[in-house]
């Protein structure tokens, strides 16, 4: 992640354990969300400048769909931030879970009028191995 631009690799993963990992090399903080969707990745419904998340399925940091956004227990800490310099890895999905859902996932940054900078990246789930 960085300041205007992100950059993912790989860009298409198999039927395998997927972990992320989020190393924030811009200056500024960085709150990433990762969905399974339909829509293009630059294309995505933005609402008071972030990702309007009603009727997408989240998958990290909280795997689930929401009705309305925000919802009604939200709190600002349900989306993790990473600051400048810092590295995180998460393993949303566990080996033999199977695939959350294939196809296309963009990981984008949450905060406001980041994400229309360009702060995002896009891989897909395929089946079997890549």
């Amino acid at each position: 992640m960085n300041d205007g631009s992100w950059r993912m690799n790989p860009t298409e993963l198999g039927d395998e354990e997927v972990t992320f990992k989020f190393a924030n090399t811009g200056s500024q903080a960085h709150q990433p969300v990762v969905i399974l969707t339909s829509l293009p990745a630059d294309e995505l419904p933005v609402v008071d400048g972030s990702v309007h998340l009603a009727n997408i399925h989240i998958f990290w940091p909280g795997e689930g769909d929401f009705a309305d956004w925000p919802p009604e227990d939200w709190t600002e800490d349900m989306l993790q931030v990473i600051e400048p310099g810092q590295t995180v890895e998460a393993t949303p999905r566990k080996a033999g879970e199977g695939n959350p859902g294939l196809g296309t996932y963009v990981v984008f940054c949450y905060l406001p009028g980041h994400y229309e900078r360009g702060e995002f990246g896009v891989f897909q789930l395929k089946d079997g191995t890549s």
